[in-house]
This record gives C-alpha cells, sequence and structure tokens, in this order.
C-alpha cells in the first residue's frame, strides 16, 4: 500500500504530488463536489485499486484498509462525497501488479540519486513513473 498525500492548493486547484497531470482544475465541477475523489476516479480508471485515507495521514479510512480497495466508480464517488480531504491509498502486490519503490532522503543520504545511479549501472533504461513526495524529501515511485 502507498499513501498518496493531495492537499487543496493555494485556491488554484488541488496538488498532485503523484501525478502533476492529475491536477484538478478549481472550476471542475466535480472535484468540486469529489475532492481528491477525481484523482482517485482517474487512477482507478487506470486499473489501480484505491481506498480513502484519513485527511493528512497514511491511515485508512475504511473499515477493512487496503482489503477495501476498489476501482468500482460509485465506491469511490461515496467515499469522496462523505469526505472529499481524505488521501488516497494505492493497493499494491497481486490485486493491481503494483509495486512501489520507497526512496528516502535523510542521514545524508539521497535515495533517489542512488536509485537513479544503481539503475544506469545496471544499464537499465527506466521509463517515467509515477511517484509521490515524502515528508523527509523522498520519493514513493510506483
Amino acid at each position: 500500500m502507498t499513501g498518496i498525500h493531495n492537499t487543496p492548493g493555494d485556491g488554484a486547484g488541488y496538488t498532485n504530488t503523484v501525478c502533476p497531470h492529475l491536477f484538478v482544475a478549481p472550476d471542475d465541477l466535480v472535484a468540486g463536489r469529489l475532492g481528491l475523489g477525481v484523482v482517485a476516479l482517474r487512477y482507478a480508471a487506470l486499473g489501480l485499486p484505491v481506498f480513502p485515507l484519513k485527511p493528512g495521514t497514511k491511515k485508512p479510512d475504511c473499515k477493512n484498509g487496503f482489503k477495501d480497495a476498489t476501482t468500482d466508480p460509485a465506491v469511490i464517488e461515496r467515499w469522496w462525497t462523505e469526505n472529499r480531504f481524505r488521501g488516497i491509498g494505492i493497493a499494491t502486490g497481486a490485486v493491481s501488479g503494483a509495486a512501489i519503490v520507497d526512496l528516502d532522503r535523510k542521514n545524508g543520504k539521497d535515495g533517489p540519486a542512488s536509485f537513479a545511479a544503481w539503475s544506469a549501472g545496471l544499464g537499465l533504461n527506466l521509463p517515467w513513473r509515477p511517484w509521490a513526495g515524502t515528508p523527509s524529501g523522498g520519493i514513493h515511485e510506483l
């Protein structure tokens, strides 16, 4: 599981630290009702099962946590209609085929730079990957 920390922006829309192309415009009528649920619906349309997180946390805000993850638009709309400021969790592993790489920046170490050097050293030419910023300045790559 990974938590996607999306927060209300400065009035210009919602900031999505995972994929800038999932930016929600301030005049988006569905976003006015669902808030971050709009982004959750977009992830679900990509086949990524999502579940709500308590606002500002990585804690699930549904009965069975990540086991409640779904791509069902009706369920997602209901969750975010109840609280449009919920964060977005993405179920990882067998249910989605997704994995997350946690790259920290702390204690004088730069995980993203180390990962880039490691993959280049192996001759890997990795495509662009969705990512989320972390409080320590690191990233979670999908």
